[in-house]
């Protein structure tokens, strides 16, 4: 067995002198190695003022039969949409319309009927906010599911983030070259990922529109910063 086991290492280690071949962990650098590569991860962050937020707002409205929750809900979200466009927006859209028949679980039989119509109104001047929210509800809002602040140019913010990752890569792959006495090569493998966090706010409760809400709005409500991140893997040929 001992013989076996012997004549085995011999054998391998006379195969590695031959061949050249050596084992090295995912990762690592072989200055041996003519296509060897030096993999580095780099970070990039960036935050923003946000230039535009997204309210989607709307009525809610329950009745005994389903053309009478339709019709109430039509009448008030058409004054709704009037009053975000007399606020100063123009960009109001419909977000979601369904109409459904409720369910009384305890007595185990249909209920009223309930109409919603969510819109999206999108503000590019953030002052406005509080003025339009309470217009809406002043005009018979009562369903708010969310809203969100975000940037216009989306793609400018990416590119910076990516800029900065980039950076960071070839810096710590440079450091890791002359740290080892290697030349640094062209990057031939990169994969990237973005993240983007635009921050949302729920409903507001306890006010009923007018200045109360207004007050509402500027008190709890914060803009705040949009970030975006960028996080690359690249992989260097030396």
């Amino acid at each position: 067995m001992k013989k076996n086991l012997v004549r085995f290492i011999a054998l391998f280690a006379a195969a590695v002198i031959l061949t050249g071949a050596a084992v090295f962990p995912e990762g690592a650098v072989s200055a041996a190695d003519p296509s060897g590569v030096i993999s580095v991860n780099g970070y990039g962050r960036i935050a923003l003022k946000p230039d535009t937020a997204i309210l989607t707002i709307g009525v809610r409205s329950r009745a005994e039969t389903a053309e009478a929750a339709y019709n109430e809900s039509a009448l008030k979200i058409n004054a709704v949409i009037a009053a975000i466009g007399k606020a100063g927006v123009s960009d109001v859209r419909t977000a979601e319309h369904s109409l459904y028949q409720e369910y009384e679980r305890m007595a185990h039989k249909p209920s009223v009927f309930t109409a919603v119509t969510m819109l999206r109104a999108a503000l590019t001047d953030l002052d406005l906010l509080p003025e339009v929210y309470a217009a809406a509800v002043a005009a018979g809002a009562n369903a708010d599911s969310g809203l969100q602040f975000s940037i216009k140019d989306r793609a400018a913010a990416d590119a910076a983030a990516l800029s900065l990752a980039a950076d960071d890569a070839g810096k710590k792959a440079a450091a890791i070259a002359r740290s080892l006495g290697l030349t640094l090569g062209a990057p031939v493998e990169v994969t990237e990922s973005l993240t983007f966090g635009g921050e949302i706010y729920r409903a507001l409760a306890g006010a009923e529109g007018g200045a109360d809400m207004k007050a509402a709005v500027r008190e709890n409500i914060k803009a705040g910063e949009i970030e975006v991140e960028a996080r690359l893997s690249v992989k260097y040929r030396y």
